[in-house]
Parts: C-alpha cells; sequence; structure tokens
C-alpha cells in the first residue's frame, strides 16, 4: 500500500520521472506476479495507479504524458524518457544536409527540445526528508539482481499459494 502512495505523492510533486520509475518497477515481474498482495491494497489507490499508467503510458507517443506536462506548474521533472526519445527521432528521420547545405530544421528542431529541458532546470525543488520514505530508500538494498528479487517474491508468495498462506 505504501509504494502506491509513493506514486500518488511523487506525481503531485510533479516529479514525473520518478514516477515512471516507480511504475516501471511495480511492472517488474518479481512484483506483478505477487497477485495475492495486490488484492491487500486499497482499491481506491489501485485506481489511483491505474490512472497513473494511462497517463505516463506511450500510447500516441505519450500523448496524455505530454498533455498533463504541458499543464503542470513548475517546478517539475519531466520524464526524460520522452526527450530521449525525440531527439532520437530528430536525429536519425531528419538528414544532417539537404541539398547539400546544414539542414538548419533538423538543428532548429533539437534547439527547440534542448530549450525546453532547460525550462524545466530553471526552477529547483526544496524536498524536506519525508519518513518513513526517507529512512526505507536509504535503508533499501540496492544490489538484488532481478533474478534475486524474483527468487525473493517467490518466498513472500509462492506459487500456486493461497491467499491465507501470505503473511
Amino acid at each position: 500500500g505504501d509504494v502506491y502512495k509513493r506514486q500518488v505523492s511523487t506525481q503531485s510533486t510533479g516529479n514525473f520521472n520518478s514516477l515512471m520509475a516507480v511504475i516501471a518497477g511495480l511492472n517488474m515481474s518479481c512484483v506483478y506476479r505477487l497477485n495475492h498482495t495486490r488484492t491487500l491494497v486499497d482499491p481506491k489507490q489501485m485506481a489511483s495507479l491505474i490512472s497513473v499508467e494511462k497517463m505516463m503510458n506511450s500510447e500516441g507517443n505519450y500523448r496524455s504524458y505530454r498533455k498533463t506536462l504541458k499543464a503542470a506548474k513548475v517546478p517539475v521533472i519531466p520524464y526524460l524518457g520522452v526527450y530521449l526519445t525525440d531527439l532520437t527521432f530528430i536525429d536519425d528521420g531528419n538528414p544532417d544536409k539537404v541539398n547539400n547545405l546544414i539542414n538548419f530544421k533538423k538543428r532548429e528542431l533539437t534547439h527547440r527540445l534542448l530549450q525546453e529541458i532547460q525550462l524545466y532546470q530553471q526552477t529547483g525543488f526544496d524536498f524536506p526528508p519525508i519518513e518513513p520514505l526517507n529512512t526505507f530508500l536509504a535503508e533499501c538494498p540496492t544490489s538484488m539482481t532481478e533474478a534475486e528479487l524474483y527468487d525473493l517474491s517467490l518466498i513472500l508468495e509462492p506459487r500456486n499459494s493461497e491467499i491465507s498462506q501470505i503473511s
């Protein structure tokens, strides 16, 4: 339940990059397979997660996320992956030269995108530590492989187990 509360917190602070990281973490196979555990999460929090996942969906070139980002008040931390994808498409989709001349349109597109990123860097964040989140993150193991995480999920919720068997 706490993780679902954190994703709402990252959205409300405008931290879309961390929001996408939380969504990615919740969709890792070692977490996603925890069906019984998921049933214990408050339905309002699950509805919130589904709403956030829809907003951050890559459908339509992240159309919903882009709309939300434009409407967001600064400071925000945008999801960097969208900008990296945009830069890749600008670079790969436009020739460096047109009629043997520098393609200034390509350079202009790149400049506009980098300028947008810089706009988000103008305003800083003042995040006071939030307990118990701060302690949880400081003590959270960071060196586990995906295989180790999956094995841990099997300990927490064995395959074909009943909900009554989950501690």
